[in-house]
């Protein structure tokens, strides 16, 4: 969706085991526990771990 710079749209995500693209919706994180989760659905991919650190970074630090 334009205009949400929090959403990012994972590149590999055939590389980390998923079906469908996927976008991860960053802006807003809840607090989970472990048990919330069913299984594990894949691995996010080092491009994507990157990519997802840089803009975590710049939600913490209030920079849009």
């Amino acid at each position: 969706r334009n205009g949400y710079p929090y959403e990012y749209e994972m590149l590999d995500w055939k590389g980390a085991g998923l079906n469908c693209q996927t976008t991860l919706r960053l802006s807003k994180m809840p607090k989970l526990h472990s048990s919330s989760f069913i299984k594990k659905l894949g691995i996010i991919q080092p491009i994507d771990q990157i990519n997802v650190r840089n803009i975590l970074k710049a939600i913490l630090s209030g920079v849009k």
